[in-house]
């Protein structure tokens, strides 16, 4: 059960922020009209936070009980 929880929460981990910022990069595109910059800049800003949180998931697990 353990193992099922740890994926779920590293599978949130990995696309809520990537999905977020895409879809945040394309309401910035249409809004200022200057499509696919903000898509990609968010796109990476997306993926390096989600790096981050997975790095700190792995932290926490790996400290002793």
């Amino acid at each position: 059960m353990l193992i099922f929880a740890t994926a779920l929460d590293t599978t949130w981990r990995a696309f809520v922020p990537t999905l977020g910022g895409v879809f945040l990069g394309i309401g910035i595109d249409h809004l200022f009209n200057i499509a696919p910059i903000a898509t990609i800049i968010c796109l990476a800003l997306g993926v390096v936070v989600s790096a981050l949180l997975i790095a700190k998931q792995l932290r926490d697990l790996r400290k002793p009980l």
